[in-house]
């Protein structure tokens, strides 16, 4: 068995035989985000490992779908959710292969915002007229459309 060169941080993954690159989007009940984009430059710390070396491996440790501009730039993409204490171990496993994760998302991640049944969330900026405080809560309209055509059901009945 050879061992692949010990790759220090600053090279960027160029001599390495695989990067892994993690990757974070924190978010909590009660509290929408503005947009699927990986907050911060992440996006752009993909960008330029995946130029070093096509064997970039991301890893998202995320509680939904994220925006993945640099997808076909990337060899494989891991979606840890929020992994908890023994996830280390877990993820090790997947990408060492020595177990296989076969499993399926259950949800749809869109290559845009486009795709979403609701692009934008009504009362996200709360700045706009309609909102009205009611005690310490933000009230406002929203017109549900989408009738039991949410998440997968979305995705598959607008393809």
């Amino acid at each position: 068995m050879t061992t692949a060169p010990r790759c220090e941080r600053g090279e960027a993954g160029a001599r390495c035989d695989v990067a892994v690159v993690f990757v974070e989007q924190w978010m909590r009940e009660g509290a929408d985000l503005p947009d699927l984009s990986l907050s911060g430059s992440q996006n752009a710390l993909i960008e330029a490992v995946a130029a070093a070396n096509p064997r970039t491996i991301v890893v998202l440790v995320t509680g939904g779908p994220v925006l993945m501009p640099w997808l076909d730039k990337v060899g494989a993409v891991l979606e840890a959710w929020y992994p908890g204490n023994r996830g280390a171990g877990a993820i090790a496993n997947i990408l060492t292969g020595a177990v296989n994760p076969s499993g399926r998302l259950p949800i749809t991640f869109p290559q845009s915002e486009s795709q979403l049944p609701r692009p934008v969330i009504p009362g996200i900026d709360i700045r706009q007229p309609r909102l009205q405080w009611i005690g310490n809560q933000i009230l406002f309209d929203v017109d549900y459309t989408e009738d039991a055509n949410v998440g997968y059901k979305w995705s598959r009945r607008r393809s």
